[in-house]
């Protein structure tokens, strides 16, 4: 099937993101993200930041959206030659722009805190055991500190 969707649609990959439930009902959602390697970073942020939401609004689990979108972005990232670091992302910060580019189709939050984790990847032969290590923790959200939570005053 994705070879059949690359030929009908003009994109350099087609990413396969097998969603599932705890029931066992199996589907699937084809994502066609044009994202091609040496993109500019510019447009990297914007066609990030609309299909970013495209995706988040199918919030297909209960638990694990953002850990399993962390994954998946950071491949598509890499393969356009970029990385992310979602480690100075607060929850709350995310849930905002994804809110206002879901509702208001308001795109600028969301490329505000893309700007602030985009950065050139490494290339491919460089990214050894080391790398894999810095990869899986710039995964992470960032912790909100209690000054952040206007529940907790």
């Amino acid at each position: 099937m994705a070879g059949a969707l690359s030929e009908v649609v003009p994109t350099e990959r087609v990413y396969r993101l097998s969603l599932g439930s705890k029931q066992g009902n199996a589907h699937l959602h084809w994502h066609v993200a044009p994202i091609p390697p040496g993109v500019p970073y510019n447009r990297f942020i914007q066609r990030l930041s609309y299909h970013y939401e495209q995706v988040n609004y199918i919030h297909p689990f209960r638990e694990g959206n953002g850990r399993t979108q962390r994954v998946f972005w950071n491949r598509i990232a890499a393969d356009a030659g970029w990385q992310l670091d979602w480690r100075p992302v607060r929850g709350t910060v995310n849930d905002h722009a994804s809110r206002a580019a879901a509702e208001q189709r308001d795109f600028g939050p969301l490329e505000q805190m893309f700007d602030q984790i985009v950065s050139k990847a490494a290339h491919p032969r460089e990214r050894n055991e080391t790398w894999r290590a810095a990869e899986r923790a710039r995964m992470s959200f960032g912790r909100e500190r209690a000054d952040d939570d206007p529940s907790d005053t």
